[in-house]
């Protein structure tokens, strides 16, 4: 997300520290924007409003259509595993994902896509990505350690589809190493 700093400041009463709140700003939905008041360093008894906006720009994916049996189940799935915002509105699935970047909904009736054109889902913990699609009964097609050099796992969804798992190494420990070589 882009961080931009609005020019409007608001001063601060005294004796009140300012607690940091976010709030939806309706003048700017249409931008995903949301903004959240705090202090800045070195500005002195002011708050200023900080826009937290989603990333825009051309070529950026920007909405998914994601094959599904069962949209509900789906939507749900995706909501408990990875914490997407989900939504249903004249009985079509919507969702957001956990960053607000990227949203889409689910289509009934569509056949699910083969490992072609791959989506993959960043997570904190693949290990636990793991388990926790495990739980929810979706089938691994790809363990952990199948992409060389990377922290990957790919898993069959609700509506058939494959998606992948990625983690970013976040220390020596974690990176993947290298096969030895004979």
């Amino acid at each position: 997300m882009r961080t931009i700093i609005q020019s409007a400041m608001q001063p601060i009463l005294p004796g009140r520290t300012p607690a940091k709140r976010v709030r939806k700003n309706p003048g700017l939905a249409a931008t995903s924007a949301t903004s959240l008041w705090t202090v800045l360093p070195g500005v002195r008894d002011h708050r200023v409003e900080v826009m937290l906006m989603a990333t825009l720009g051309h070529g950026k994916i920007c909405h998914v259509e994601l094959p599904a049996d069962d949209p509900q189940k789906a939507a749900e799935f995706y909501a408990r595993v990875f914490g997407w915002k989900v939504r249903a509105e004249h009985g079509t699935y919507f969702f957001e994902d956990s960053t607000d970047e990227v949203s889409g909904h689910w289509v009934p009736h569509r056949e699910p896509t083969p490992p072609g054109m791959l989506v993959y889902i960043w997570v904190d913990d693949l290990a636990a990505a793991v388990q926790r699609v495990r739980a929810e009964g979706c089938e691994i097609v790809q363990p952990v350690g199948g992409d060389p050099a990377e922290l990957t796992a790919r898993f069959r969804d609700p509506g058939g589809s494959v998606v992948g798992l990625y983690q970013e190494p976040t220390t020596p420990a974690d990176e993947p190493s290298d096969p030895p070589a004979d």
